[in-house]
């Protein structure tokens, strides 16, 4: 069925539902909005969304990723745990007051003062949250997993104003509900390496309706 561009009712869809080319819409555009001063750097606040203490500055990382990391956020302190050699542990640059006066501290969430920033500003809190809690599927998506069914669907809503959607799923592990966000974009969604090396950037037709 190719009939462009169309109004219809829902009655008028109901003759197509048959067709093996059903009527479709297109997914939203990335939102166009003015850069925001925003307190704590949108890249940093992803990152410590997905690793860092609930309670505290700190953030937990593999001893491979902390030059990368270097790379774009103000490394404090840095420490080694002393049971396991691979892992690290960083102070970051915002500080508990900076949590506490966002509703951060021992709440974590995204602001909506950060779903409504800058195309840039958004991809770049998009990328910290992949990077610590993302990965690529064996078949390319991308997906990003939580217990917290709150910042999964804040996620989602992330997602959308960058025009990418998403699907989200769980699945039950010891009685616990695991929240996993797939998604497929031609927008690279990581900064670290190993990550990037993996996705693959590719956007079907049927990902943007």
């Amino acid at each position: 069925w190719n009939a462009g561009s169309r109004n219809l009712t829902t009655e008028q869809l109901i003759p197509f539902l048959s067709h093996s080319n059903k009527p479709y819409i297109e997914f939203t555009k990335p939102l166009d909005l003015q850069e925001q001063q925003l307190p704590i750097d949108p890249y940093l606040l992803g990152v410590w969304l997905g690793d860092g203490s609930s309670k505290g500055a700190t953030i937990t990382c593999h001893k491979d990723d902390l030059n990368v990391y270097k790379e774009f956020i103000k490394v404090g302190n840095v420490w080694s745990d002393s049971r396991n050699d691979n892992v690290v542990y960083f102070t970051a640059p915002c500080g508990q007051t900076a949590l506490k006066q966002m509703n951060l501290y021992g709440n974590k969430h995204i602001p909506t003062s950060y779903l409504l920033g800058s195309f840039e500003q958004r991809l770049n809190l998009l990328r910290g949250l992949m990077d610590t809690d993302g990965s690529t599927s064996k078949q390319g998506s991308c997906e990003f997993y939580q217990k917290n069914e709150e910042l999964i669907d804040q996620v989602r809503t992330l997602l959308s104003t960058l025009g990418i959607k998403s699907r989200k799923r769980y699945r039950l592990i010891n009685g616990i509900r695991y929240w996993t966000v797939s998604f497929n974009t031609s927008l690279v969604v990581f900064n670290l390496p190993r990550k990037k090396s993996l996705q693959q950037c590719k956007n079907h037709k049927k990902n943007s309706r």
